[in-house]
Order: structure tokens, then C-alpha cells, then sequence
């Protein structure tokens, strides 16, 4: 099977704001029909606030926006196996996401019986605590905090079986508080 892998020379805007920049597209097949650029086939986005993996995404053009000129998206939709990997290490599982790139908004959706799930880190002191929450549809918000700093989620809603799980870190005895 050949790859198709297609690495933008230059960086081009895209989803959820002007900073937002494509660094690589990849998929087994690239097909661009009118106002719509379709990735199907081993999907894998890298972009300024992380990474896109799904089995197939549908891109539509931002209006204004050409190809040679860059790609914006007003809305981007997600399809089979979707994973986002955020650079803080979080990520996010789900069977289906609609991204609103210009509300900076994402719902996620799983199909029966899974679930949408989302992994994160809960710092408590030195120790960090694993938490994973799922439910059947996530609601889910981006921000920017100030000038140079990383897009990161603000908000999440679960609807539909909300389920939390939170592991408590486990404190090793020092020799100090084993005498």
C-alpha cells in the first residue's frame, strides 16, 4: 500500500484560528472536490496544539482560501478510530468528531456500546494522578491563554453516561516515616 504523505513547505493556516498551522498531512488517499479537501485511509494530522489519527477526515475550505494559498478550515469531521494526542500528554478517543474551527468547539461521539474517553494527568504535589472520563458524547473547548502559549482544553461536557475514573497515587514509604 502506498502512503500518500503530502508535508506543507509552507505553514498554512488551519483549524480554530489563524496561528493554528499545518505541519504534515498524511493519508493513503488525498482527494480535493471543490470547497472540500477528503483524507482517507490512515489519517494523521500534525498540527500547532497536537495530533489528528482517524480512518477519515473531511476538511471544508475555509471561505477565501485556496489551496495554493493556504488551507483554513471552517469545519472539520472525523471519522473511525478518531485519537487526538495534545502535547501535554492528554488525549482523546472517540468513533466520530464535528471541530468547529471557528467557534474553536469539538463534539465527539462514540457508537454503542463504547464510549467518548479522555486521559489526562491530575498534578497533586510531586506525585501525578491518572484520570480518565468518558461518556457517549464530549463537548469540547479550546483556548489560548496570552501571546505564545499553547492552545489547551478550557471546557468539557459529557452527556449521556458519564463515567470518572481517578486512580489515587500510591506513596511509597521513605525510610524516614518507615522508623
Amino acid at each position: 500500500m502506498v502512503k500518500t504523505i503530502v508535508t506543507l513547505l509552507l505553514m498554512v493556516s488551519f483549524c480554530f484560528a489563524e496561528e493554528m498551522k499545518i505541519e504534515q498531512i498524511e493519508s493513503d488517499q488525498i482527494e480535493y472536490k471543490g470547497k472540500k479537501l477528503i483524507l482517507t485511509g490512515h489519517v494523521h494530522v500534525l498540527y500547532t496544539f497536537g495530533s489528528i489519527h482517524c480512518d477519515k477526515a473531511s476538511l471544508d475550505i475555509a471561505k477565501g482560501k485556496a489551496l495554493g494559498a493556504g488551507i483554513g478550515a471552517d469545519m472539520i469531521n472525523l471519522e473511525g478510530n478518531v485519537v487526538i494526542n495534545f502535547p501535554d500528554g492528554d488525549k482523546l478517543e472517540a468513533d466520530k468528531a464535528d471541530l468547529n474551527c471557528v467557534a474553536m468547539e469539538g463534539v465527539f461521539y462514540a457508537d454503542e456500546p463504547k464510549k467518548v474517553t479522555y486521559y489526562t494527568t491530575m498534578d497533586q504535589g510531586t506525585v501525578k494522578a491518572p484520570i480518565k472520563a468518558s461518556s457517549k458524547k464530549l463537548r469540547a473547548k479550546l483556548s489560548k491563554e496570552g501571546e505564545g502559549s499553547g492552545y489547551h482544553l478550557a471546557d468539557l461536557q459529557g452527556e449521556g453516561s458519564v463515567f470518572i475514573e481517578y486512580v489515587k497515587p500510591k506513596v511509597e514509604a521513605t525510610k524516614e516515616h518507615a522508623e
